[in-house]
């Protein structure tokens, strides 16, 4: 794309962009898919009375919303906010008009699952030849892990993690719109989380399929559903990766937070 077309449609996607959307920031593979699945299924049932059943197709389709990509849902919904996701690190240029969601998740299994991601991919971000190689990547290893962590955690508006939500997915979705002070009644929030299961998604997944775009994007018998499970780096990594990690992990400001993710067997 030129670089003017691009300056000029960057321009139009911020015009079109509101004081109440909120910003949905993540680092890659750290639960962004599962949370939109949640927020997509708490908008079919108070919006639509259930009507849109979302799978891949719809969630990355109408009723997709990313900074990233420049994308607006096409559904128009007075629920909640709009959710737009973005992997960028935090930016006040970008970032400082909207409120925010930050989804942390243990930098171990991130990279496990990132790891994975990359390879799948026809492009892949980085060419890596082993796990080990990967977490000690410049460009998507825990060194960018950190950086993005520190950029966002003093700045989000919200903090959940990936575990938190998975051992009470309720509670922390209940908690993050009291914060943000947007009213879901409760039957909406279990149902959204009762149709967002890992492993409805991950059958729907294997029956029908990802959205148009990521089956160009990927090769073939890729699950983007992989395993979804908690503290699998303990199968994965040595401890020389262990010890490596940690390094990187002392270094950022979650302890502040008090959110240990020091990796111990």
């Amino acid at each position: 794309m030129p670089p003017l077309l691009k300056i000029i449609n960057t321009v139009k996607f911020h015009n079109k962009l509101k004081k109440e959307d909120i910003m949905l920031a993540t680092y890659p593979k750290s639960g962004t898919t599962w949370f939109r699945f949640i927020l997509a299924n708490i908008i079919s049932y108070i919006d639509f009375d259930s009507k849109y059943s979302i799978d891949y197709e719809t969630l990355n389709g109408s009723f997709r919303c990313s900074y990233d990509s420049k994308d607006i849902s096409e559904i128009n919904y007075e629920s909640i906010p709009r959710f737009f996701a973005t992997h960028r690190p935090y930016s006040a240029l970008r970032f400082n008009r909207y409120k925010s969601v930050y989804i942390l998740r243990n930098p171990g299994d991130v990279m496990i699952s990132f790891y994975h991601y990359n390879k799948s991919l026809k492009n892949p971000y980085t060419k890596c030849a082993s796990l080990k190689e990967f977490i000690r990547d410049e460009k998507v290893g825990i060194k960018k892990w950190c950086f993005h962590v520190n950029s966002w955690v003093n700045k989000a508006n919200v903090i959940l993690t990936y575990e938190g939500m998975k051992k009470n997915a309720f509670s922390e979705i209940k908690t993050m719109f009291d914060t943000l002070g947007i009213i879901i009644n409760d039957n909406a929030i279990n149902y959204s989380i009762e149709k967002s299961d890992f492993k409805l998604i991950k059958n729907m997944e294997k029956k029908i399929g990802m959205d148009k775009k990521a089956k160009e994007k990927h090769k073939e018998g890729y699950l983007f559903a992989r395993k979804g499970q908690t503290n699998q780096w303990k199968e994965y990594l040595d401890e020389e990766d262990i010890q490596y990690i940690n390094s990187y992990i002392k270094k950022t400001t979650l302890s502040s937070l008090k959110i240990n993710y020091l990796l111990v067997k």
